[in-house]
Parts: C-alpha cells; sequence; structure tokens
C-alpha cells in the first residue's frame, strides 16, 4: 500500500499504468508548502449505513444456502448445465446412448465435493475416491463422472463467439455471464458505507491464459487480474473488473466499477497503482473524496519536496512529515516518515497531527506522529486484501485445485468470492456466530449435497472401482 522511497518507486510501477486520454482538465502543478491541509469540503454522506439491502421477508432465518442461492442465482446454474452439455454435444466423440447429460443436482453435488475437499485437502483429488481421504466421494459421485463435468465446463457457446475484430467481438465472451451475473447480484445486495478500497485481486493460473498477467512481490503472482472495490468496513466484494489486456485509463476503470453505487461525500482509499492525477479529477468532478499513496514518478508535488533526498530521508526522525496544497485544485500532497518515506495525495483528510500505533517484532507497541489522512489510509485501505486474505483462508478453491482451462480456474476463483460476501452476509445477520465459520462451510457443503430444485433423478454411486 505505502509507496517507500526506492530505486523500484523511482523507477516507476511493476505494471504499465494507462495515462489519461486528455478528455479531463489539466492540474496545475504549482504546490506550495503550507503547515496544515483541511481539505476539500464535500456534500455530507447521507449517512448510509454498510450492510447488506434487498434481502427478501424472513431473511435472518435463511440457511447458508439461501444466502448463497441469492449471490449465485439458479438461473446461472441452468445457464452453466445447458453451456456444459451443448459443448460435450458440439465435441462429442462417444456414443451417446452411454453418455448422460449434466443436471442442476450434479452440478450442486460437484460444487459440494470441491468445498468438502478443500476443508481436507488430501494431496490429490483421487484420493477421496481410494479411500485415503476423510471422506468416501463415491458416495456421491464417481471419479469418472467428476472429471467428465471438470473436462466439459463451459459457460457461453463457443460456437456463436464473434470472430476477432468483427462486430460484438468481447475478448471475455466465454466468461461473460459470470462476470455479468456476479457484478449484478453484489451490487444488489450490498450498500456501501462512506469507505471505500480500490485494489486488485489475482486469480493464480500459470496456464495458457489469453489475460494472463504477472505481478511481483504478490502472493501469487501470475493470474487473472481484478480490479475490484470493496467495502472497507466489512470487506464484501461490490463489483469486479477483469484486466483483459486492453488498455482502459484509470477513470474508465473507475467509473465501470463505481456506475450506479457512488454516493456523494464517499470517500475512496486507493494504492500507488490507481493514485493519478486522473482518478484524482475523476473523484472530484463526483464529489467522492480521495486519498491514496502514490510513487514518487506521478507524484504531483515532487518539485516541492525535492529536499527529502533518499540520504536526508534516512536521517529524519519517524514520523516527521510535510505537506503542500495546490488551493486552485484542491489537492493536497503529503511526504511522511514512517518505516520507509510515505508519499500520499488526498482531497478530503485533514493533515492534523495524530499518533498511530506500530508494532515490531520483539518488541511492544508504540505510537508515531502521523497526518490524520495517514491514519484514515491504514484503517481503510486493506478492504480488497482482507476480502481476499479470506478467499485464500478460508476457502481457497482457485489455490487447491489444478485446472488445465483458465475459465475453470476463473469460475473457481469466483466462487471463493462468492462464498466469502455469502458468509460476511451471514456473519452480519448473526454475529453470535461470527466466529463459527467453519461449522458455516460445513453446513453449506450438507446442503448443496441434497439440494435438487428442478427434480431431477438422483444417482447413487456405490461401485468401489467407479
Amino acid at each position: 500500500g505505502y509507496g517507500e522511497y526506492d530505486e523500484e518507486d523511482e523507477a516507476g510501477s511493476d505494471d504499465e499504468v494507462p495515462e489519461a486520454d486528455g478528455n479531463l482538465p489539466e492540474i496545475n502543478r504549482t504546490f506550495v508548502k503550507t503547515a496544515l491541509w483541511e481539505g476539500k469540503e464535500l456534500p455530507v454522506y447521507d449517512g448510509r449505513q454498510a450492510g447488506p439491502r434487498n434481502l427478501p421477508e424472513g431473511h435472518k432465518s435463511f440457511s447458508p444456502l439461501q444466502l448463497f442461492m441469492l449471490l449465485f442465482p439458479l438461473e446461472l446454474f441452468e445457464i452453466i448445465v445447458i453451456q456444459t452439455n451443448l459443448y460435450f454435444l458440439q465435441t462429442c466423440e462417444e456414443n451417446l446412448g452411454h453418455v448422460q447429460l449434466l443436471t442442476v443436482h450434479e452440478f450442486f453435488v460437484w460444487i459440494a465435493l470441491h468445498i468438502m475437499m478443500m476443508k481436507s485437502w488430501a494431496g490429490a483429488q483421487d484420493a477421496y475416491w481410494y479411500g485415503e481421504g476423510s471422506f468416501d466421494a463415491r458416495v456421491y459421485m464417481s471419479r469418472r463422472r467428476f472429471y467428465w463435468i471438470k473436462k466439459h465446463l463451459h459457460f457461453a457457446d463457443k460456437s456463436t463467439r464473434p470472430a476477432e475484430g468483427m462486430p460484438g467481438w468481447d475478448p471475455l465472451y466465454l466468461l461473460r455471464p459470470l462476470i455479468d451475473t456476479f457484478n449484478y447480484t453484489f451490487r444488489y445486495y450490498w450498500t456501501l458505507g462512506e469507505y471505500v478500497s480500490l485494489d486488485e485481486m489475482m486469480i493464480n493460473f500459470k496456464g495458457h491464459n489469453p489475460f494472463h498477467r504477472f505481478i511481483p512481490r504478490k502472493p501469487h503472482p501470475n493470474g487473472t487480474k481484478l480490479h475490484a472495490i470493496c467495502d472497507a468496513a466489512f470487506y464484501f466484494c461490490v463489483a469486479f473488473m477483469v484486466d483483459d489486456n486492453v488498455k482502459h485509463t484509470i477513470p474508465v476503470i473507475a467509473s465501470t466499477l463505481f456506475a450506479g453505487i457512488v454516493v456523494a461525500g464517499m470517500t475512496v482509499i486507493t494504492d500507488r497503482y490507481y493514485t493519478c492525477t486522473d482518478l484524482v479529477r475523476f473523484c472530484l468532478s463526483r464529489s467522492v473524496g480521495f486519498v491514496g499513496s502514490t510513487m514518487s514518478t506521478r507524484f504531483l508535488a515532487k518539485h516541492t519536496f525535492r529536499g527529502w533526498s533518499k540520504e536526508e530521508a534516512k536521517r529524519r526522525p519517524r514520523g516527521d512529515f510535510e505537506v503542500a496544497t495546490n488551493r486552485d485544485t484542491d489537492i493536497g500532497c503529503c511526504i511522511w516518515k514512517d518505516k520507509g518515506v510515505v508519499k500520499l495525495t488526498m482531497t478530503t483528510e485533514s493533515t492534523v497531527r495524530v499518533k498511530l500505533t506500530r508494532r515490531q517484532r520483539g518488541l511492544p507497541s508504540f505510537l508515531i506522529k502521523a497526518p490524520l489522512a495517514a491514519q484514515t489510509f491504514d484503517r481503510y485501505f486493506h478492504g480488497v486484501d482482507r476480502n481476499d486474505q479470506l478467499r485464500g483462508d478460508g476457502y481457497g478453491l482457485a489455490l487447491t485445485f489444478r485446472a488445465m482451462k483458465y475459465t475453470i480456474k476463473f469460475f473457481l476463483g469466483m466462487l471463493d468470492i462468492v462464498l466469502s460476501n455469502t458468509w460476511i452476509i451471514w456473519r452480519f445477520l448473526h454475529p453470535k456466530d461470527s466466529k463459527k465459520h467453519r461449522k458455516w462451510i460445513n453446513r453449506l457443503a450438507a446442503e448443496l449435497l441434497v439440494y435438487n430444485p428442478k427434480g431431477d433423478p438422483v444417482h447413487t454411486w456405490t461401485s468401489p472401482n467407479s
């Protein structure tokens, strides 16, 4: 999050960041040092509290499966089943009389088996069919059937995909039903609070992927990159945008993510990858506050703070900071000595001197001086990271299971996000059960195993050699 003063920071970011499209007015880059920056006065936030919304009546008595089905609706399950069967019929080289098409109930069982395996991973999926796992998967589905579903799983009809360069061509065509559905349900069932976190997520995958990105210093640097916004208080992922290798400008990314949910008086918290002149102007034009760490190459007041050379920064005491402002555009910049040198750009938060708690291994916690903007950043920036952490530690379907196709890996990553968002809603509705996560996921898996909304025929798999 914080942009530390090092060689990589001076050279720029790890990823190529799209620059301005020229449609926004220029900012006067003349900044003057000042003792205090009060911040731009924005419209008063309407006071809406972050939390679930539009839930059906009686939602407090809903089971984990009922909440899960709000974010992952049955209509999407039906689309996936139809497209999977269609793909099999299009590519089938077998005798159709010996192959049974996928049903909605079977797909629920397939997902439940993934969740059950993930909870007690035995090192390989095959182990659960050979008596080496924590449960016997042969009771629920044959091994051959499990891998048949994984092999043919599809979300859109490849035969109707427009060719590249033709009207209607979409690089995300094969994933579009998942992206559109989840972006709708996430927005529909959650209200953002006053502070919003904007950051990136990664769905790990090392195979052939047209949207492959490599981001150093990430726990899983290879995979599909998502631009995401999360509620900074509860870490609920409200919207995401897949990085499809099209060079979208930062304002285009922001306008896509915030469409229909941005409210005047909100404050966007982000890191040095996204912080740029265009994003600041985008927020100002919509009466939205902004606080973000900034890399040296895009720090608006870098010429004002020439005295903060790396040699002098090392000599400065921890907690020392200076402020510069541009009154014409209501933008403030701050350079602050923490463990490294931190550069902040803000439009609303004051630079009143406060104290932050810091910890160091082997030593008791201690207080250091800091501007109020740094405290706000420190408190609210990690919304996306917390959702990522919950997705990886609590579920980790995309981390646990291998896949040969990027579409399957993306589906597992989306399933992780749906599960984490469902748990956040459950925890909000049942605060006394907030620490019973394992019990909750066990109950959800058990409900998925028996859920049969379409009345599909249920098969019993008992063959030890299946």
